[in-house]
C-alpha cells in the first residue's frame, strides 16, 4: 500500500481502495503467470474509525476526509475497508 497515494489541494494524502484492490490483483497475477509464490500483502491499517481512503463499498470520496482524517503520514485503512479488502483478496486468490 506504499504507493499509489494522491495528495489534495489541502495537502491530505489518500488512496483509494479501487486502487488498492488493482494493485493486489496485478500482483497475483504476476507471480501465477510466473510460477512465484505471492508471499503476502501488506495494508496499512488502524483499528480506529479514520476516513484516510476513498471509494469502497460506502463510496466515499474526497469530501468525506474531513469527517475523520487523522494521519500526518500514509493514509490508513480503518477496520471496515479492511475486511471488505481482505474479502476482496480472497476472490482474487480463490475466485467462485
Amino acid at each position: 500500500m506504499h504507493g499509489n497515494t494522491s495528495t489534495k489541494r489541502n495537502g491530505q494524502k489518500t488512496k483509494a481502495c479501487e486502487d488498492i484492490v488493482a494493485e493486489i490483483k496485478y500482483f497475483w497475477q504476476i507471480h501465477t503467470a510466473e510460477g512465484t509464490v505471492a508471499a503476502g500483502v501488506n495494508l496499512e491499517l488502524t483499528r480506529d474509525n479514520v476516513i484516510e481512503s476513498i471509494g469502497g463499498n460506502r463510496n466515499l470520496n474526497d469530501n468525506d476526509l474531513y469527517l475523520n482524517y487523522q494521519t500526518l503520514s500514509d493514509p490508513r485503512l480503518n477496520a471496515e475497508k479492511t475486511v471488505e479488502i481482505t474479502f476482496k483478496i480472497a476472490f482474487i486468490i480463490n475466485p467462485i
